[in-house]
């Protein structure tokens, strides 16, 4: 978002585009998610969460040359490669907790409460952390932490999904 308001000149108007983006990308992925079969779902999610984390840090090098590009395009212009640019992220980040959640009714459907509380919890940690890290060791830190964690979410779903199919 931070990023994105220099491009767009407006921190509403950023946050609603990276929002939106997000939103909608993480909803297509989410979609997207219900067409693999269960045989390979581990495999799928572990691929999409690693794709998560490379888009993250990948994002450092692309987004500011795409913002530097597009400067000198039209306010609508810039919202459209706003939304282009962030779109892709999202939907690679709206694979895993869908997946998730079928794999938790297919374990034990009674847990899936208990998923989507953690969810929740998780969220406002998260982004209470993910701001205090922003704020005191920067913004790209804080998305190398946010790739990492993608990262080990590959790690924790390759060691317990495998043995909860078999």
């Amino acid at each position: 978002i931070q990023r994105f308001s220099l491009l767009l000149g407006q921190p509403s108007l950023s946050l609603l585009a990276v929002i939106g983006a997000m939103l909608l990308g993480s909803g297509l992925g989410s979609l997207y998610s219900s067409r693999f079969p269960m045989r390979v779902l581990t495999r799928r999610v572990m691929m999409f969460a690693l794709l998560t984390a490379a888009g993250i840090v990948l994002s450092l090098v692309i987004h500011p040359a795409i913002i530097r590009w597009a400067l000198p395009l039209s306010i609508e212009l810039r919202f459209v490669v706003t939304l282009l640019a962030i779109l892709p992220l999202g939907f690679v980040m709206g694979v895993p907790f869908p997946s998730g959640l079928r794999m938790a009714d297919e374990a034990d459907s009674r847990g899936i409460a208990a998923f989507w509380g953690a969810n929740a919890v998780m969220s406002v940690v998260g982004s209470v952390l993910a701001m205090s890290l922003a704020v005191g060791v920067g913004f790209s830190a804080a998305l190398v932490v946010g790739a990492a964690l993608y990262a080990v979410v590959a790690g924790i779903v390759r060691l317990t999904w495998r043995q909860m199919l078999n």
